[in-house]
């Protein structure tokens, strides 16, 4: 079996932020809370039939690596722009570029006896996702304030908010059997955070 890459995530760079849109973000972001809510009930349910037909087919299906990929994709933007990593608003679709996306590789061929136990391998980085989603909220209430009073993202603040979620993407993808790189907090090769 070939190890797959992890999902990326480019930055375009842009660090400067609309003050007056900083606390306005999360009340005109309602339409996205309900469409994500809906995808995630989906996810909920493709999941695990992903998983299924992966340990019988020894790869996930093609429509549904292209909907769990586009998930992925959807959420980083919309995580990104929750947080203040984006300023831009979202789309629903994530067709269109944003600042910052989310890449996912194409699946690889599986090893039907690790694809089987991916669950119980999963466990020590669902910790971790857990453990840096609390990290995510603290950081989000600082890149509130910095952004209120400098009008900018700090780099360092924005690359630690791109690592925190790169982690919960890579966790993600592996989950959904999209790769096969174990989800890890280090910077990977050519990323600079």
């Amino acid at each position: 079996m070939a190890e797959s890459q992890p999902p990326g995530l480019p930055f375009d760079g842009e660090l400067y932020r609309n003050r007056l849109m900083v606390p306005l973000r999360y009340v005109i972001a309602i339409p996205h809370y309900i469409w994500w809510a809906v995808f995630r009930l989906f996810v909920t349910i493709v999941a695990p039939i992903n998983w299924i037909l992966t340990v019988i087919l020894g790869r996930p299906p093609d429509v549904l690596q292209e909907f769990l990929g586009g998930y992925i994709k959807y959420r980083t933007q919309l995580v990104a722009y929750l947080t203040l990593m984006a300023d831009g608003y979202p789309g629903f679709a994530a067709v269109l570029r944003y600042p910052v996306e989310a890449t996912v590789p194409e699946a690889p061929e599986w090893n039907r006896l690790l694809a089987l136990f991916r669950p119980i391998i999963l466990i020590p980085a669902y910790i971790g996702v857990v453990l840096v989603t609390w990290v995510l909220i603290g950081f989000t209430v600082i890149a509130i304030v910095a952004s209120l009073i400098l009008g900018m993202m700090p780099i360092r603040l924005q690359f630690l908010g791109l690592t925190l979620l790169r982690f919960v993407n890579e966790t993600a993808a592996y989950s959904f059997m999209l790769t096969s790189t174990y989800p890890s907090l280090t910077p990977r090769n050519g990323a600079s955070w």
